[in-house]
Protein backbone atom coordinates (compact mmCIF):
# COMPACT_ATOMS: atom_id res chain seq x y z
CA UNK A 1 0.00 0.00 0.00
CA UNK A 2 1.54 3.34 -1.32
CA UNK A 3 -0.29 5.96 0.55
CA UNK A 4 2.03 8.54 2.70
CA UNK A 5 1.12 11.30 5.53
CA UNK A 6 -0.22 14.00 4.80
CA UNK A 7 0.45 15.33 8.00
CA UNK A 8 2.61 18.81 8.64
CA UNK A 9 5.95 18.18 9.67
CA UNK A 10 5.41 14.28 8.84
CA UNK A 11 7.40 14.59 5.69
CA UNK A 12 5.01 12.37 3.64
CA UNK A 13 6.41 9.02 5.54
CA UNK A 14 4.43 6.12 4.48
CA UNK A 15 1.28 5.14 6.18
CA UNK A 16 1.90 1.18 7.40
CA UNK A 17 -0.36 1.38 10.80
CA UNK A 18 -4.15 1.36 11.72
CA UNK A 19 -5.41 2.26 14.82
CA UNK A 20 -8.10 0.30 16.67
CA UNK A 21 -8.84 1.65 19.71
CA UNK A 22 -12.62 2.72 20.21
CA UNK A 23 -12.04 5.53 22.09
CA UNK A 24 -9.75 7.45 19.89
CA UNK A 25 -10.95 10.35 17.92
CA UNK A 26 -8.08 11.15 15.86
CA UNK A 27 -6.88 9.65 12.49
CA UNK A 28 -7.10 5.79 11.90
CA UNK A 29 -4.26 5.43 9.44
CA UNK A 30 -0.36 6.05 10.79
CA UNK A 31 2.90 6.96 10.27
CA UNK A 32 4.72 5.41 12.65
CA UNK A 33 5.48 9.39 13.47
CA UNK A 34 2.03 9.74 13.92
CA UNK A 35 2.05 6.84 16.59
CA UNK A 36 4.44 8.80 18.61
CA UNK A 37 2.59 12.10 18.16
CA UNK A 38 -0.95 11.83 18.59
CA UNK A 39 -1.32 7.66 18.98
CA UNK A 40 0.90 7.24 21.99
CA UNK A 41 -2.10 6.17 24.54
CA UNK A 42 -3.15 3.46 21.33
CA UNK A 43 0.18 1.47 21.03
CA UNK A 44 -2.08 -1.39 21.86
CA UNK A 45 -4.59 -1.19 19.52
CA UNK A 46 -1.89 -0.61 16.97
CA UNK A 47 -1.63 -3.19 14.21
CA UNK A 48 0.50 -3.35 10.73
CA UNK A 49 -1.23 -2.50 7.39
CA UNK A 50 0.61 -5.73 6.35
CA UNK A 51 -0.61 -8.12 8.53
CA UNK A 52 -4.06 -7.35 7.85
CA UNK A 53 -3.66 -7.92 3.89
CA UNK A 54 -1.27 -11.06 4.97
CA UNK A 55 -4.58 -12.16 7.25
CA UNK A 56 -2.27 -12.38 9.80
CA UNK A 57 -4.27 -12.79 12.90
CA UNK A 58 -1.79 -14.47 14.85
CA UNK A 59 1.18 -12.10 14.40
CA UNK A 60 -1.44 -9.05 15.17
CA UNK A 61 -4.39 -9.09 17.46
CA UNK A 62 -4.55 -5.51 18.52
CA UNK A 63 -6.93 -4.77 15.81
CA UNK A 64 -9.13 -6.60 18.32
CA UNK A 65 -10.16 -4.00 21.42
CA UNK A 66 -11.68 -6.89 23.99
CA UNK A 67 -8.57 -8.16 26.12
CA UNK A 68 -10.36 -11.32 26.93
CA UNK A 69 -11.13 -11.55 22.82
CA UNK A 70 -7.29 -11.09 22.38
CA UNK A 71 -6.08 -13.58 25.38
CA UNK A 72 -8.40 -16.04 23.87
CA UNK A 73 -7.13 -15.83 20.44
CA UNK A 74 -3.82 -16.24 22.17
CA UNK A 75 -3.99 -18.91 23.63
CA UNK A 76 -5.80 -20.76 20.66
CA UNK A 77 -2.59 -19.77 19.14
CA UNK A 78 0.10 -20.96 21.32
CA UNK A 79 -1.43 -24.43 21.71
CA UNK A 80 -1.95 -24.22 17.81
CA UNK A 81 -5.84 -25.18 17.93
CA UNK A 82 -8.19 -24.87 15.13
CA UNK A 83 -11.35 -26.39 16.63
CA UNK A 84 -10.66 -30.08 15.41
CA UNK A 85 -12.92 -32.67 17.33
CA UNK A 86 -10.51 -34.19 20.20
CA UNK A 87 -7.42 -31.91 19.21
CA UNK A 88 -8.07 -30.60 22.72
CA UNK A 89 -7.19 -33.58 24.73
CA UNK A 90 -4.62 -34.34 22.66
CA UNK A 91 -3.06 -31.26 23.60
CA UNK A 92 -4.03 -31.95 27.22
CA UNK A 93 -2.39 -35.60 26.65
CA UNK A 94 1.16 -34.02 25.67
CA UNK A 95 1.40 -32.11 28.37
CA UNK A 96 0.75 -35.00 31.40
CA UNK A 97 2.85 -37.17 29.54
CA UNK A 98 6.00 -35.24 29.25
CA UNK A 99 5.20 -34.56 32.80
CA UNK A 100 5.09 -38.47 33.79
CA UNK A 101 8.40 -38.52 31.41
CA UNK A 102 10.53 -36.13 33.45
CA UNK A 103 9.44 -38.27 36.78
CA UNK A 104 10.21 -41.52 35.09
CA UNK A 105 13.32 -40.15 33.84
CA UNK A 106 14.06 -39.37 37.58
CA UNK A 107 12.74 -42.46 39.32
CA UNK A 108 14.75 -44.13 36.74
CA UNK A 109 17.49 -42.37 37.36
CA UNK A 110 17.40 -42.92 41.36
CA UNK A 111 16.61 -46.82 40.65
CA UNK A 112 19.62 -46.71 38.59
CA UNK A 113 21.67 -45.27 41.70
CA UNK A 114 20.50 -47.59 43.87
CA UNK A 115 20.80 -50.90 41.45
CA UNK A 116 24.75 -49.43 40.99
CA UNK A 117 25.17 -48.97 44.77
CA UNK A 118 23.82 -52.36 45.36
CA UNK A 119 26.21 -54.26 43.17
CA UNK A 120 29.04 -52.42 44.15
CA UNK A 121 28.12 -53.60 47.87
CA UNK A 122 27.65 -57.10 46.24
CA UNK A 123 30.97 -57.34 43.99
CA UNK A 124 33.35 -57.19 46.75
CA UNK A 125 31.49 -60.30 48.73
CA UNK A 126 31.57 -62.27 45.08
CA UNK A 127 35.18 -61.51 44.36
CA UNK A 128 36.08 -63.22 47.67
CA UNK A 129 33.36 -66.54 46.92
CA UNK A 130 35.35 -66.32 43.37
CA UNK A 131 38.80 -66.90 45.19
CA UNK A 132 37.14 -69.74 47.17
CA UNK A 133 35.64 -71.48 44.21
CA UNK A 134 39.13 -71.27 42.10
CA UNK A 135 40.57 -72.57 45.39
CA UNK A 136 38.00 -75.59 44.81
CA UNK A 137 38.50 -76.27 41.57
CA UNK A 138 42.25 -76.41 41.90
CA UNK A 139 42.23 -79.11 44.46
CA UNK A 140 39.52 -80.51 42.47
CA UNK A 141 41.76 -81.03 39.42
CA UNK A 142 45.08 -82.01 41.66
CA UNK A 143 43.47 -84.95 43.04
CA UNK A 144 41.03 -85.87 39.65
CA UNK A 145 43.32 -85.29 36.83
CA UNK A 146 41.23 -85.48 34.01
CA UNK A 147 44.29 -85.37 31.68
CA UNK A 148 45.88 -88.59 33.08
CA UNK A 149 42.67 -89.87 32.91
CA UNK A 150 42.76 -89.44 28.94
CA UNK A 151 45.99 -90.46 28.57
CA UNK A 152 45.20 -94.19 30.06
CA UNK A 153 42.60 -94.29 27.57
CA UNK A 154 44.13 -93.09 24.77
CA UNK A 155 45.18 -96.80 23.46
CA UNK A 156 41.41 -97.78 23.06
CA UNK A 157 41.58 -95.51 19.75
CA UNK A 158 44.63 -97.21 18.21
CA UNK A 159 44.29 -100.31 16.17
CA UNK A 160 46.62 -102.10 18.34
CA UNK A 161 43.99 -101.95 21.66
CA UNK A 162 46.02 -103.64 24.95
CA UNK A 163 42.64 -103.95 26.77
CA UNK A 164 44.45 -105.77 29.50
CA UNK A 165 47.05 -103.21 30.04
CA UNK A 166 44.36 -100.17 30.31
CA UNK A 167 42.21 -102.09 32.47
CA UNK A 168 45.59 -102.03 34.67
CA UNK A 169 46.84 -98.63 34.52
CA UNK A 170 42.84 -97.47 35.25
CA UNK A 171 43.36 -99.61 38.69
CA UNK A 172 46.85 -98.14 39.54
CA UNK A 173 44.63 -94.47 38.45
CA UNK A 174 41.93 -95.01 41.01
CA UNK A 175 43.68 -96.44 43.74
CA UNK A 176 46.26 -93.75 43.72
CA UNK A 177 43.07 -91.11 44.17
CA UNK A 178 41.31 -93.65 46.77
CA UNK A 179 44.87 -93.38 48.72
CA UNK A 180 45.25 -89.96 48.71
CA UNK A 181 42.64 -89.89 51.83
CA UNK A 182 43.76 -86.53 53.35
CA UNK A 183 42.69 -84.89 50.17
CA UNK A 184 39.32 -86.51 49.70
CA UNK A 185 38.48 -85.57 53.14
CA UNK A 186 39.41 -82.11 52.23
CA UNK A 187 37.75 -82.11 49.21
CA UNK A 188 34.88 -82.96 50.65
CA UNK A 189 34.60 -80.72 53.52
CA UNK A 190 34.81 -78.06 50.82
CA UNK A 191 32.37 -78.92 48.85
CA UNK A 192 29.86 -78.73 51.36
CA UNK A 193 30.52 -75.48 52.04
CA UNK A 194 30.98 -74.56 48.13
CA UNK A 195 27.57 -76.32 47.66
CA UNK A 196 26.06 -73.94 50.52
CA UNK A 197 28.02 -70.61 49.30
CA UNK A 198 26.52 -71.13 45.93
CA UNK A 199 22.80 -71.74 47.18
CA UNK A 200 22.99 -68.76 49.60
CA UNK A 201 25.06 -66.23 47.48
CA UNK A 202 22.83 -66.72 44.58
CA UNK A 203 19.91 -66.52 46.31
CA UNK A 204 17.91 -63.02 46.47
CA UNK A 205 16.58 -61.56 49.46
CA UNK A 206 13.48 -59.56 49.01
CA UNK A 207 13.52 -57.49 51.89
CA UNK A 208 15.84 -54.83 50.95
CA UNK A 209 13.50 -54.59 47.42
CA UNK A 210 10.70 -54.48 49.59
CA UNK A 211 12.07 -51.70 51.71
CA UNK A 212 12.86 -49.75 48.99
CA UNK A 213 9.47 -50.00 46.86
CA UNK A 214 8.15 -48.92 50.56
CA UNK A 215 10.59 -45.62 50.94
CA UNK A 216 9.02 -44.03 47.23
CA UNK A 217 6.65 -41.19 47.33
CA UNK A 218 3.69 -43.08 46.04
CA UNK A 219 2.12 -46.21 46.36
CA UNK A 220 3.61 -49.54 44.06
CA UNK A 221 0.77 -50.90 41.98
CA UNK A 222 0.31 -54.18 42.50
CA UNK A 223 1.64 -56.30 39.62
CA UNK A 224 -1.27 -58.75 40.07
CA UNK A 225 -4.10 -56.41 39.68
CA UNK A 226 -3.97 -56.11 36.14
CA UNK A 227 -3.33 -60.18 35.17
CA UNK A 228 -4.57 -61.68 38.31
CA UNK A 229 -8.29 -61.89 36.54
CA UNK A 230 -6.47 -63.95 33.57
CA UNK A 231 -3.58 -65.74 34.86
CA UNK A 232 -3.26 -69.43 34.04
CA UNK A 233 -0.66 -72.19 34.10
CA UNK A 234 3.07 -70.96 33.28
CA UNK A 235 4.36 -72.33 29.65
CA UNK A 236 8.04 -71.81 31.15
CA UNK A 237 7.81 -72.83 34.41
CA UNK A 238 6.67 -76.64 34.25
CA UNK A 239 8.12 -80.07 34.04
CA UNK A 240 8.39 -81.89 30.60
CA UNK A 241 6.16 -84.38 31.67
CA UNK A 242 3.12 -81.98 31.62
CA UNK A 243 1.53 -80.77 28.30
CA UNK A 244 -1.39 -78.00 28.39
CA UNK A 245 -4.16 -77.26 26.71
CA UNK A 246 -4.61 -74.52 23.96
CA UNK A 247 -5.61 -71.66 26.70
CA UNK A 248 -3.31 -72.86 29.44
CA UNK A 249 -5.75 -73.83 31.89
CA UNK A 250 -5.91 -77.47 31.70
CA UNK A 251 -2.85 -79.59 32.71
CA UNK A 252 -2.15 -82.84 31.94
CA UNK A 253 1.20 -85.43 32.71
CA UNK A 254 1.78 -87.37 29.39
CA UNK A 255 1.67 -90.50 28.81
CA UNK A 256 5.06 -92.82 29.27
CA UNK A 257 6.16 -90.03 31.97
CA UNK A 258 8.06 -91.33 34.99
CA UNK A 259 6.11 -92.40 38.27
CA UNK A 260 7.33 -88.91 40.33
CA UNK A 261 5.92 -86.17 41.79
CA UNK A 262 6.42 -83.42 38.19
CA UNK A 263 4.84 -79.69 38.66
CA UNK A 264 3.43 -77.08 36.99
CA UNK A 265 3.34 -73.48 38.40
CA UNK A 266 1.17 -70.50 37.92
CA UNK A 267 2.55 -67.85 35.49
CA UNK A 268 1.99 -64.82 38.02
CA UNK A 269 3.35 -64.23 41.41
CA UNK A 270 1.35 -63.14 43.85
CA UNK A 271 2.56 -60.94 47.11
CA UNK A 272 -0.51 -58.17 47.40
CA UNK A 273 -4.00 -58.40 47.17
CA UNK A 274 -6.98 -61.28 47.41
CA UNK A 275 -7.07 -63.95 44.64
CA UNK A 276 -9.01 -66.63 44.24
CA UNK A 277 -9.14 -69.86 41.91
CA UNK A 278 -10.42 -73.49 41.38
CA UNK A 279 -8.97 -76.65 40.71
CA UNK A 280 -10.92 -79.42 39.92
CA UNK A 281 -9.16 -82.63 40.37
CA UNK A 282 -10.49 -85.91 38.39
CA UNK A 283 -8.13 -88.58 39.87
CA UNK A 284 -5.70 -88.66 43.27
CA UNK A 285 -2.28 -88.37 43.58
CA UNK A 286 -2.51 -84.83 43.06
CA UNK A 287 -1.27 -82.18 45.27
CA UNK A 288 -2.03 -78.11 44.87
CA UNK A 289 -1.77 -75.13 46.34
CA UNK A 290 0.92 -72.25 46.73
CA UNK A 291 4.72 -72.45 47.63
CA UNK A 292 7.81 -69.73 47.52
CA UNK A 293 8.85 -68.72 44.64
CA UNK A 294 12.41 -69.07 45.69
CA UNK A 295 11.81 -72.41 47.01
CA UNK A 296 11.33 -74.29 43.78
CA UNK A 297 14.27 -75.39 42.01
CA UNK A 298 13.44 -78.49 40.19
CA UNK A 299 10.16 -78.75 38.33
CA UNK A 300 10.72 -82.61 37.69
CA UNK A 301 10.82 -83.34 40.97
CA UNK A 302 8.47 -81.13 43.24
CA UNK A 303 9.60 -80.24 46.72
CA UNK A 304 5.86 -81.04 48.02
CA UNK A 305 7.33 -80.81 51.62
CA UNK A 306 8.22 -77.13 51.26
CA UNK A 307 4.35 -76.10 49.66
CA UNK A 308 1.43 -75.29 51.29
CA UNK A 309 -0.84 -77.39 49.44
CA UNK A 310 -3.49 -80.18 49.76
CA UNK A 311 -2.83 -84.11 48.40
CA UNK A 312 -5.74 -85.53 47.21
CA UNK A 313 -4.78 -88.58 49.03
CA UNK A 314 -5.67 -86.23 52.65
CA UNK A 315 -1.69 -85.20 53.05
CA UNK A 316 -1.44 -81.86 54.49
CA UNK A 317 2.03 -79.86 54.14
CA UNK A 318 1.82 -76.74 55.83
CA UNK A 319 -2.02 -76.53 56.78
CA UNK A 320 -4.00 -76.72 59.29
CA UNK A 321 -6.82 -78.68 58.78
CA UNK A 322 -10.41 -77.34 59.17
CA UNK A 323 -12.54 -80.63 58.67
CA UNK A 324 -12.08 -83.72 56.07
CA UNK A 325 -13.32 -85.22 52.82
CA UNK A 326 -14.24 -88.72 52.49
CA UNK A 327 -13.73 -89.01 48.67
CA UNK A 328 -11.03 -87.05 47.00
CA UNK A 329 -11.83 -87.96 43.20
CA UNK A 330 -13.93 -86.17 41.09
CA UNK A 331 -14.14 -82.77 43.24
CA UNK A 332 -13.59 -79.20 42.65
CA UNK A 333 -11.39 -76.58 45.63
CA UNK A 334 -11.54 -73.75 46.19
CA UNK A 335 -8.33 -71.66 46.77
CA UNK A 336 -8.59 -68.07 48.31
CA UNK A 337 -4.92 -66.30 49.08
CA UNK A 338 -5.35 -63.45 50.55
CA UNK A 339 -1.98 -61.68 50.63
CA UNK A 340 -2.85 -58.64 52.72
CA UNK A 341 -4.27 -60.47 55.62
CA UNK A 342 -1.24 -63.39 54.96
CA UNK A 343 -4.21 -66.19 54.56
CA UNK A 344 -4.90 -69.03 52.42
CA UNK A 345 -7.72 -71.32 52.50
CA UNK A 346 -8.73 -74.54 50.27
CA UNK A 347 -12.47 -74.81 50.70
CA UNK A 348 -15.38 -77.61 49.17
CA UNK A 349 -18.63 -76.90 48.74
CA UNK A 350 -17.93 -73.27 50.55
CA UNK A 351 -16.87 -75.14 53.48
CA UNK A 352 -13.01 -74.49 54.36
CA UNK A 353 -11.22 -77.69 54.57
CA UNK A 354 -7.75 -76.27 55.32
CA UNK A 355 -6.16 -73.13 55.50
CA UNK A 356 -2.66 -71.31 57.16
CA UNK A 357 -2.59 -67.90 58.30
CA UNK A 358 1.01 -66.94 58.34
CA UNK A 359 1.69 -65.69 54.81
CA UNK A 360 1.98 -62.45 54.93
CA UNK A 361 5.19 -60.30 53.77
CA UNK A 362 6.00 -63.27 51.33
CA UNK A 363 5.90 -64.28 47.66
CA UNK A 364 4.43 -66.86 46.36
CA UNK A 365 3.12 -69.12 43.21
CA UNK A 366 0.32 -71.52 42.41
CA UNK A 367 1.40 -74.92 42.09
CA UNK A 368 0.05 -78.25 41.12
CA UNK A 369 2.00 -81.75 41.39
CA UNK A 370 1.24 -84.73 39.26
CA UNK A 371 2.31 -88.55 40.24
CA UNK A 372 1.02 -90.98 37.83
CA UNK A 373 0.88 -90.24 33.96
CA UNK A 374 -2.88 -89.26 32.52
CA UNK A 375 -3.25 -87.36 35.73
CA UNK A 376 -5.37 -84.24 34.88
CA UNK A 377 -6.35 -80.41 36.12
CA UNK A 378 -8.21 -78.25 35.03
CA UNK A 379 -7.96 -74.60 36.54
CA UNK A 380 -10.44 -71.61 36.30
CA UNK A 381 -9.85 -68.13 38.19
CA UNK A 382 -13.01 -66.98 39.67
Amino acid sequence: MNITCQEENHNHKPITLICTNPDCENTRLLCSKCLITTHNDCIKHVVDVEDVFNCCLVANINWIADNDVKEAIHLLNKHKLDGTKGQLFKVYEGMITSEFDKITRHFMRRISEVKEKTLKEAQKMFNGLDSNLGTFKNKLENLYNFDDFLQILEPLQTEEKDVEQVSQDLSLFFQGIDHQRTKQDELKRMSHNIKKLIEESLTINSEPFETFKAKLPFEILDENASVKKNWSWSTLRKSNSISLSEDNTKAEKKSGSPISSTAILGSVQMSRGTHKWEIEVPKKCICFGVIEAQLVKNLESFPSQSSIGLGTGGELYQLEKVQGLVDYKNKTYSCELNMDDGVFTISHDQNIIAKQDNLKGKTLVPFVSMYYFGSTVKLEIL
